[in-house]
């Protein structure tokens, strides 16, 4: 097996004796994407090799940072891979996954185990020295402070489920003692806004760095390193054995093992260290139970110290009532402040008027009031600037220089600022927020759902498909019945000549092409010339009348109420699903350049937040330079705008074809910014709590928000509107249907033409364009409904006819001056073939009966004298 971990070796990897009569031991450390800790841990093995006596160890770091966080099988073939190499100790890991398998590990191999968090479940008897205060003593310490301040309840704020476990001690404590605990979890997205800690970069572990830049757990690295660096070199005294034997080589395939594993682990917790973070004492099982506490308590002029906690004395606080506070002489009475502000609606807006205004008096909107309101209780004064550009500030990450409003604080050309200014981590590095005078939260803006056009076939809407297809299939199986009942009905078989009392056949109505025209006459309300005789047809044409007459009345209150309601389009409903939908509906999604909620979704580290903020970056064209741009776009294209809540709120009072989508991404505040450490941070504050507490600030926003600059003109309940007439769209389905129903019909006339023209063209054996031309002439005669039957006969006659037509035609119009009346024409005798058909009924020749709408040829000289 290959191992590719990375490993950084300084010298031998052994623990071994050197030239100048020192030994030189290798500690083993694994870390995982802190490069903090392993700094930290770096830079107490050189401060120890740098102070160590001539015979003491010199310690070597073998740093492995690639440990997995839920990799046990990978971290323990590290853990191998280092003890072949020689180590008398490890430190780490952090993840709680990896600590109990490298446990097991270290204990087979009797190698101290150092950490410096909480564990789990920790075993007894083990090599595991924990560094970190044990749990269960810090919940007595927390709850021993709050039974001090007879507090009745209080809030539990916590980062993630090792936090929360941490407490569960503390929790009991408050149950058994009838106190109220509250617990709520702080930035579940890991977005850092929660609070202002500090990391310390790659040059900072540093013997000048500041305690207040120092994490309690790179505190402890150091410290653990000490401590055993000490217990070490009083094992190497105590022992008359070598420590080191064989390079000190493991392998976790063999049974070998440290012999003096457990004598430096017993030495560690029975001994005493005063480090970094304060008095070390370890009880029997490995736990740190002997520390201090120092209580602070913060203060306007800065931090007190008003006690100490410890496991043995318990609680010990020099100061409890408020009381006993320092008074702060100093005032904001007569203190004038410059306030600068920007032209964000409608925290500070230029007044409405066509007279000449100047200084404060040009300027109105939500926080021009708020600081008047403000003066008004403290008794101070203030004159406001603008800010052209309306940036807030962002830090350059080459100079470090901060821009905007924050950038006017710090160089102290403005003592305050307020305006849509979110209160984030970075920005509370660099200047100070009052508390919000605003809650909020980013949020989407984006146009309300428009009405989907009506689909082509929206007059089939009323009923759904599987309604259609009972409705075909219940067609053709009534059709399908009558045309076998009515074959079978006697009933059904009629006598095609009323005046014959016995005919030779009978004829039946119900073919099947005149049972489909029945039933689509019945469904369609129109009737037909076919009417049923047998009970039976008669039974099956009224149930399908009475389920026609159903179906009909169904389809005529549904269609009504179809046609006239309009569907809302909606393209997403949240994130989700606008990250999603976006692509296909061809939607754009942006936020403000170089705002807060920018950075809330760039900063992101996983999750769909991260998505977001990998399409802004790959897409800067995307981010609006001010927010009324972001809400024109919003209005009028297919653009998502990323916005806080509150000016989302205020916008669509005023735009009404806006509105939110979704919930809030987070919360934050909006608040007064100002220089670091400003002694009048602290009455401020006070002072918009007082405002919130009795309801101005809820009176502010409503006067800003609902009633000026056209405000609530999108708000209430608006009356249902009027019914509107159906446009062409609504039911433009049903005339594209009969269009193409008769184009369908014409298309078929043709065909039915041209098949019947061949038919008669192979009968009078004659050709197919002849047969054409002489039925086309027949068919454009619009002043006749007779047609004769075309034959070889018939065409001759017909062209005699025709002749003998035209010459009487001319001796008539001759004779036509001589007189005005005209002799009655005798009847014409009877043609051969008039004799042979009467011959041919005379013997009883009856199968060929002469077709309705046939005429004889000699019909046709009748019809076509002139009367």
């Amino acid at each position: 097996m290959s191992i590719h971990d990375n490993f950084t070796i300084s010298t031998d990897h052994s623990c071994e004796h050197s030239h100048n009569a020192s030994y030189v031991c290798n500690l083993a450390g694994l870390f995982e994407e802190n490069d903090v800790h392993e700094k930290a841990f770096r830079y107490a093995i050189e401060s120890i090799n740098k102070n160590q006596l001539e015979e003491d160890f010199t310690l070597i770091p073998l740093v492995n940072n690639e440990i997995p966080k839920d990799d046990t099988f990978r971290a323990v073939n590290n853990v191998c891979t280092l003890l072949n190499m020689g180590i008398v100790a490890v430190f780490g890991p952090r993840s709680s996954f990896c600590i109990d398998a490298i446990q097991s590990v270290c204990d087979v191999k009797e190698i101290p185990h150092i950490i410096t968090k909480w564990n789990y479940y920790p075993l007894r008897d083990s090599t595991e020295i924990n560094f970190y205060p044990h749990p269960p003593l810090l919940s007595k310490a927390y709850f021993d402070i709050i039974m001090a301040w007879e507090w009745k309840s209080f809030t539990i704020l916590y980062e993630d489920n090792e936090s929360l476990l941490r407490l569960c001690s503390l929790i009991q404590l408050a149950k058994d003692q009838d106190v109220l605990v509250s617990v709520q979890q702080l930035d579940k997205q890991r977005t850092g806004n929660y609070s202002s800690e500090l990391y310390a970069d790659d040059d900072s572990i540093l013997p000048e760095l500041g305690a207040w830049n120092l994490r309690t757990e790179t505190a402890l690295i150091i410290d653990a390193v000490h401590m055993f660096s000490t217990a070490l070199n009083d094992r190497k005294k105590q022992s008359s054995l070598p420590i080191v034997n064989n390079n000190n080589m493991l392998r976790c395939n063999a049974t070998d093992s440290w012999e003096h594993g457990y004598s430096v682990v017993n030495l560690l917790k029975s001994s005493s260290y005063d480090g970094l973070t304060g008095a070390i004492k370890f009880n029997n099982e490995g736990f740190r139970s002997d520390f201090v506490i120092n209580l602070f308590e913060l203060r306007e002029g800065g931090v007190a110290d008003i006690g100490t906690w410890n496991s043995s004395t318990g609680l010990n606080i020099t100061r409890l009532n408020s009381e006993e506070q320092i008074v702060d002489e100093e005032s904001l009475r007569n203190k004038t402040f410059i306030v600068i502000i920007t032209l964000t609606d409608p925290y500070g807006m230029m007044k409405e008027t066509h007279e000449t205004l100047t200084g404060n008096d040009r300027f109105e909107g939500f926080g021009i009031d708020l600081i008047q309101k403000l003066s008004e209780m403290e008794g101070f004064n203030y004159t406001f600037i603008l800010r052209e550009d309306k940036k807030n500030g962002a830090k350059d990450p080459v100079t470090g220089r901060w821009s905007g409003m924050i950038g006017d604080l710090l160089e102290h050309r403005a003592d305050l600022a307020i305006t849509d200014f979110t209160i984030t981590s970075d920005r509370e590095e660099a200047v100070d927020f009052t508390v919000p005078f605003m809650t909020l939260g980013i949020s989407i803006l984006f146009r309300k759902p428009f009405t989907a056009p009506p689909s082509f076939f929206s007059f089939a809407d009323p009923f759904a498909i599987d309604t259609w297809a009972a409705l075909a299939v219940a067609f053709f199986v009534v059709a399908f019945s009558l045309y076998i009942m009515g074959r079978l009905c006697p009933d059904e078989w009629t006598n095609p000549y009323p005046c014959v009392e016995e005919p030779e056949y009978l004829i039946n109505q119900f073919s099947l092409a005149n049972s489909i025209w029945f039933v689509t006459g019945s469904l369609m309300c129109q009737g037909s010339e076919i009417a049923p005789i047998a009970m039976s047809t008669r039974m099956v044409a009224g149930m399908w009348w009475f389920f026609c007459l159903l179906i009909v009345a169904s389809y005529t209150a549904n269609l009504a109420a179809f046609l006239a309601t309009e569907n809302p389009l909606e393209l997403f409903s949240d994130i989700h699903s606008l990250y999603e939908n976006a692509p296909g509906h061809k939607i754009t999604y942006g936020a403000k350049e170089g705002g807060a909620t920018l950075r809330f979704f760039t900063s992101a580290e996983d999750g769909i937040f991260q998505k977001i903020g990998q399409v802004l970056k790959e897409h800067p064209e995307y981010s609006v330079k001010e927010n009324d741009e972001g809400v024109l776009k919003a209005e009028e294209e297919l653009y998502a705008f990323f916005m806080e809540s509150t000016s989302i709120e205020y916008n669509t009072q005023r735009h009404c074809d806006l509105q939110q989508y979704g919930g809030l991404l987070d919360e934050k505040g909006y608040g007064i910014a100002m220089r670091k450490e400003s002694p009048y941070r602290k009455r401020l504050s006070t002072a918009i709590l007082k405002l919130q507490a009795s309801q101005v600030i809820d009176e502010l926003k409503r006067k800003w928000w609902e009633e000026r600059r056209g405000g609530g003109q999108c708000s209430g309940n608006t009356e249902a509107p009027e019914a509107t007439p159906l446009g062409l769209k609504n039911v433009e389905g049903c005339f594209w249907v009969t269009i193409y129903g008769t184009i369908l019909a014409g298309l078929f006339v043709v065909i039915e033409y041209l098949i019947y023209i061949l038919k008669v063209s192979k009968k009078a054996r004659i050709s197919f364009k002849e047969a054409f031309r002489e039925e086309f002439r027949f068919y454009t005669d619009f002043n006749s409904n007779v047609k004769p039957v075309i034959s070889n006969t018939s065409l001759d006659k017909s062209k005699s006819d025709s002749d003998e037509m035209k010459s009487k035609t001319r001796s008539k119009s001759k004779s036509k001056s001589k007189s005005r009346s005209r002799s009655p024409r005798p009847r014409p005798s009877k043609s051969k073939s008039s004799k042979e058909s009467q011959k041919s009924k005379s013997n009883g020749d009856s199968k060929s009966p002469v077709s309705y709408g046939f005429i004889l040829s000699r019909s046709i000289e009748r019809l076509t004298e002139t009367p």
